[in-house]
């Protein structure tokens, strides 16, 4: 019955006539959550799109300091950071590429460290600790868990921290000198960015933040009071950042790694063995971070994009908990 009704239609001769003309009398009104948009449409649901994976983002447990400190932060010019040594989108280099995808890794404290590589392969490094600080492998008093906060904090690398801070205070006062030779910088010129260069606070924005890729509105302020111009402080912003990745790789993660793989192939633990795919009985943690999230609010419902129609602005601007009653 239904496959003849759907043969008759088939061939039929009659079909539905459209008058368009009729459309110009008609008023159609767009609304998401009853609010009028007068935007473009399409630009409006990137908006949403992009507002949504901001908030999975930002309410993800290891990034509770940043729900803290979101207004202290300038999201627009971190989020361009990751692209920041792309030549074109419209072009795919594989060296860039990976290192956004190593950059990403590290803003999401993704990195495979002791802790993280126990999750997928429970079996292999079950009694393993901080390949750097450790005496051995074994369980000791003297044994570090590596996690991701542990690599700025591990006693092995604290010298190399050091250098690495110093390095790229003097770079950025380089990139500003670099700009305008009438500059009058040094050092001191820094004080008002002092927390910047600790490594020892958890609840305050400091330079694990910067290796991360985390840009402070107050260092974003403190360039663009020099030169006075936007795009030339997103210039020097990345140059600065790309530095960092540079030198914390370098000096930091590389080593590391190379030390680590000669603990595994005395272990005869090889590259194949770590891909194996596991039934892990061990619970996935959902962060590495020592930050206290239990009264930190999450950000939900896009409010944050509700009061940027209202208010105008970027959405993550009003990511503050604002609301409009």
């Amino acid at each position: 019955m239904i496959d003849a009704i759907i043969k008759d239609q088939h061939t039929s001769t009659s079909f539905i006539t459209f008058l368009p003309h009729n459309l110009q009398h008609q008023s159609i009104l767009p609304k998401w959550n009853d609010i009028l948009i007068d935007t473009h449409l399409q630009k409006f649901l990137t908006q949403i799109s992009n507002c949504k994976n901001f908030e999975s983002f930002i309410n993800l447990h290891r990034n509770s300091k940043y729900r803290t400190h979101i207004s202290d932060i300038n999201w627009e010019a971190t989020f361009q950071y990751f692209d920041s040594d792309s030549e074109s989108k419209l072009i795919t280099n594989f060296s860039s590429s990976y290192r956004k995808s190593h950059k990403i890794k590290i803003l999401i404290e993704e990195l495979p460290t002791i802790e993280h590589m126990k999750k997928a392969c429970p079996d292999l490094f079950n009694n393993w600790f901080c390949p750097l600080c450790s005496n051995n492998i074994l369980n000791n008093n003297n044994s570090q868990k590596e996690t991701f906060s542990h690599i700025f904090h591990c006693p092995y690398n604290s010298r190399k921290f050091f250098i690495l801070i110093n390095n790229n205070k003097k770079f950025l006062l380089q990139l500003l000198l670099q700009y305008d030779k009438s500059f009058s910088l040094s050092f001191s010129s820094l004080n008002s960015l002092s927390f910047l260069w600790s490594l020892s606070s958890n609840y305050t924005l400091n330079f694990i933040d910067l290796v991360k890729g985390i840009v402070p509105k107050v260092l974003f302020d403190f360039i663009f009071s020099f030169v006075k111009n936007n795009s030339i402080t997103l210039d020097i912003l990345f140059q600065f950042y790309n530095n960092i990745y540079k030198e914390f790789m370098e000096f930091v993660w590389i080593p590391r790694c190379e030390i680590q793989l000669v603990l595994e192939r005395s272990h005869n633990i090889h590259r194949k063995q770590k891909f194996i795919r596991r039934n892990s009985s061990n619970p996935r943690s959902n962060s590495s971070s020592s930050y206290n999230s239990s009264n930190v609010p999450l950000l939900l419902d896009q409010n944050s994009l509700r009061n940027s129609i209202y208010f105008g602005g970027i959405f993550w601007i009003f990511g503050t908990g604002l609301t409009i009653s």
